[in-house]
């Protein structure tokens, strides 16, 4: 969709976007020439206050950062990263505040959640006694993505 066609302005509600200087970094990534033009030109036509709003209801809306973020660790190879960091801030609900104390999530491969656990006594009690909860719990939080926990005494380090 060309956006020199004027045709083509009633058909993508975004008309105003600034898409020309995406590749640019730094200054130089401001609006165009084309685009300064065009935005003067509504605000010349439906003043400054009007013309403002008008340009804003034309642009997409702003996205929130962690869609951002979330899209660079993905391409980064990093989106396990993420939901093991949103599964750190809804462990004490999932687990309850005494496991969450002793046993903390540290990382996740291949639906692998690894628990680090600081007292050998709760290793044991997790391990014997809460796996199957737990790994349902994280089952339906995680839609899946969490397949079965493994238990480690904190500050080792397990590679699989």
């Amino acid at each position: 969709m060309s956006e020199e066609n004027p045709e083509n302005f009633g058909h993508n509600p975004h008309w105003m976007d600034r898409q020309q200087n995406q590749r640019r970094a730094g200054a130089r990534r401001g609006a165009s020439a084309r685009e300064r033009a065009r935005e003067s030109l509504l605000l010349a036509w439906y003043g400054q206050e009007e013309g403002r709003l008008e340009i804003m209801a034309h642009q997409r809306p702003a996205a929130h950062i962690g869609e951002a973020v979330g899209g660079v660790m993905a391409k980064f190879g990093m989106k396990n990263a993420v939901m093991v960091d949103d599964l750190r801030d809804k462990w004490p609900g999932l687990v309850g505040q005494d496991v969450a104390k002793f046993a903390q999530p540290t990382r996740c491969r291949d639906g692998v959640l690894m628990v680090e656990v600081i007292h050998s006594a709760w290793l044991y009690v997790l391990e014997r006694e809460h796996r199957a909860t737990i790994e349902a719990r994280l089952s339906q939080v995680t839609q899946g993505k969490v397949t079965s926990v493994q238990f480690v005494p904190a500050g080792r380090r397990y590679e699989r």
